[in-house]
């Protein structure tokens, strides 16, 4: 018998601007942050989903690169290590390790399907090695836990995933635990774990990160107030009730999935950090769950 963890959802409803939601009112939305007050969960998929939605396209930290960064991935193009580093198994990946692999893309007119990691040439180097950390503001100067907002890390590239922080990686390399030594070499001892399960912390989240720069639904207004304009989630239009089984309401709703994996977790806080154009001049604070 293969035991599953339990799946607990829970709903958060945060009250939006009321100018929001005068009829026709628009407004385009310049920052949009969340933060989450919380214990450091065992599980990487302890899903965040804001108006109910998955992006997959907020990365976190991805690996280092000396060619085209995997932001900008071209089919065609070549990606190569910037370091020394290792496999989720072990195994050591030499700087200049290929990422991704022109020569392997597919090409425009081939009449069969591919998945986007054959489309792009994306190598296994890329997708299980451990110089990438998930949680994490990513700039082109660096990582951080917390954004950056002064220019000293440089230009971000994306926010942490929509996960509550939790100490593994996920992805693929779903068990192993995240190290306090970048790219040293797995299996990691208890001194070298970054992250310690059950300890208090904060994860902030960019609501405006999407897989295409600027694409982000929740840019307008509109899409906070009517899941008719948000064309990435499925509501019912008799009961309301998205296919995820939210409830979408004219105001933030924020739905946490917690998997129930062995280790208990606890949720402080939520708040919504906003700012739009032709809004008030300092950023607006909404609170959720307290």
């Amino acid at each position: 018998m293969i035991k599953r963890p339990n799946d607990i959802r829970l709903l958060a409803r945060i009250a939006l601007p009321s100018e929001w939601k005068v009829p026709g009112a628009r407004y385009t939305v310049t920052r949009a942050r969340l933060i989450v007050d919380h214990w450091i969960t065992n599980n990487p998929n302890d899903q965040l989903r804001p108006e109910d939605l998955e992006n997959e396209g907020a990365t976190g930290r991805i690996p280092g690169s000396t060619g085209v960064l995997p932001r900008s991935i071209q089919v065609g193009g070549f990606l190569y290590s910037a370091r020394d580093c290792y496999e989720g198994d072990g195994d050591f990946l030499p700087a200049g390790s290929v990422l991704q692999n022109g020569a392997f893309a597919t090409p425009t007119n081939d009449p069969l399907p591919f998945s986007s990691d054959l489309t792009n040439g994306l190598t296994n180097a890329w997708y299980t090695t451990v110089d990438r950390e998930p949680f994490e503001w990513s700039y082109t100067g660096g990582g951080a836990q917390l954004p950056v907002d002064d220019g000293s890390l440089g230009t971000l590239m994306s926010g942490p995933r929509w996960r509550l922080r939790a100490n593994k990686f996920g992805q693929d390399v779903p068990g192993l635990e995240i190290p306090l030594i970048p790219c040293s070499a797995p299996p990691y001892q208890n001194n070298n774990i970054k992250y310690e399960i059950g300890a208090r912390t904060l994860t902030e989240l960019n609501l405006l990160d999407w897989k295409i720069p600027g694409a982000s639904p929740l840019i307008d207004s509109r899409a906070w107030i009517d899941y008719a304009f948000n064309p990435f989630i499925v509501v019912d239009p008799n009961t309301g009730v998205s296919s995820n089984g939210t409830p979408m309401s004219n105001d933030f709703d924020l739905v946490v999935y917690i998997k129930g994996d062995r280790k208990p977790t606890v949720l402080y806080s939520a708040v919504l950090e906003l700012s739009y154009e032709n809004g008030p001049p300092d950023v607006v604070y909404l609170n959720g769950f307290e």
